[in-house]
């Protein structure tokens, strides 16, 4: 997993993710349905513009496939959610995540 920090304020452009598969641990013991001991997102993007998310598979999340916040001029496709694993209801499961200020 890779983790940039930026400045406030500032934009990452030319992200490009592609051809990826994140898997997060499916029901056990430890891992019950309802823990958020799991991966959460399979990909989040903060301050991001002028990227792609490609050909991306994540399996047993508890919330977004792709979730997005303060992100501009991006193209998400050919990417998949499957058996996601949680609650079915307050913002869970969802395959894509919007959040504020994001925009095509």
């Amino acid at each position: 997993m890779v983790r940039t920090a930026i400045v406030s304020g500032e934009y990452l452009t030319n992200v490009g993710i592609e051809n990826l598969r994140f898997q997060g641990p499916g029901i056990s013991d430890q891992a019950p349905a309802d823990s958020h001991d799991r991966l959460a997102d399979g990909i989040a993007m903060r301050y991001v513009k002028d990227s792609w998310v490609k050909s991306f598979t994540v399996l047993h999340q508890y919330d977004a496939c792709v979730d997005l916040e303060n992100c501009h001029y991006l193209t998400i496709e050919d990417n998949r959610s499957l058996k996601p694993i949680g609650r079915k209801a307050g913002g869970h499961r969802y395959t894509w995540r919007l959040e504020k200020d994001v925009s095509h």
